[in-house]
């Protein structure tokens, strides 16, 4: 892993590919990386980070946008070894400051994050150690919420199918290309919606589930959401 030029740039451990990259950005969404070498210490990534944040802070500025620092955060990922075991650096161990500057040109210093805690970004709860408790909780959340508002409601048995599966399940569709869950995972988030939703439908709560989540082919009534996606190739199915 080297910088050469502009952006970072990798090498693939597996297809031996050269990566070359800078951030992400996905609409007013922006991510920023700086990458350093071991034999550096992170106070100098800190420092470069907080130049590319100059940087991008500028270029919106005299395109007449600006950055939000109170929805701004940043992490810093750094390893120490004990005991032959390593761990995430916590942000006592590893402080930092990095600032932007407001609309009003005051400046702010951003919240840093620990490594272990997620963060919302574009609606979905990642980590930077790839932890999805807080999305499968979230997950699991709306579940819930959706079965105790349709319980307040009177809908039809179509209307019933209609609001799972064109409100709840595209809710529960949107981040599962970024999660890695398993089926008992997605179980465990379905279970509550489906429950009531079998009832709203005409059918016993305790139908067997092969046959509610068969292909439509089969007369299955909803998707399952562990088999949405198509294996490695993440289109739908």
């Amino acid at each position: 892993m080297r910088k050469k030029g502009f952006g970072i740039r990798l090498t693939s451990p597996i297809s031996n590919t050269h990566i070359r990259f800078a951030g992400y950005s996905f609409v007013d969404d922006t991510d920023l990386l700086q990458v350093i070498s071991t034999l550096q210490q992170y106070g100098y990534a800190i420092l470069s980070i907080q130049q590319a944040v100059d940087t991008w802070e500028a270029g919106l500025k005299v395109t007449g946008g600006a950055l939000v620092p109170e929805k701004t955060f940043w992490y810093l990922l750094d390893f120490e070894w004990k005991g032959g075991d390593w761990s995430y650096r916590t942000i006592q161990s590893a402080p930092g400051r990095i600032h932007a500057n407001d609309i009003t040109g005051r400046q702010i210093e951003l919240r840093q994050v620990e490594p272990y805690t997620a963060e919302e970004t574009l609606g979905i709860f990642l980590a930077p150690t790839g932890d999805t408790s807080w999305q499968k909780e979230k997950m699991r959340k709306l579940s819930l919420q959706w079965s105790l508002d349709m319980k307040q409601g009177r809908l039809t048995k179509n209307e019933a199918w209609l609001s799972l599966t064109s409100t709840l399940w595209r809710s529960l569709d949107y981040p599962l290309p970024a999660l890695n869950l398993t089926k008992d995972q997605c179980e465990h988030i379905m279970a509550l919606a489906i429950e009531y939703a079998l009832n709203a439908m005409g059918f016993c709560r305790h139908f067997p589930r092969v046959l509610v989540f068969a292909p439509e082919r089969y007369f299955g009534q909803v998707f399952h959401i562990y088999t949405r996606y198509k294996k490695f190739t993440g289109s739908l199915i």
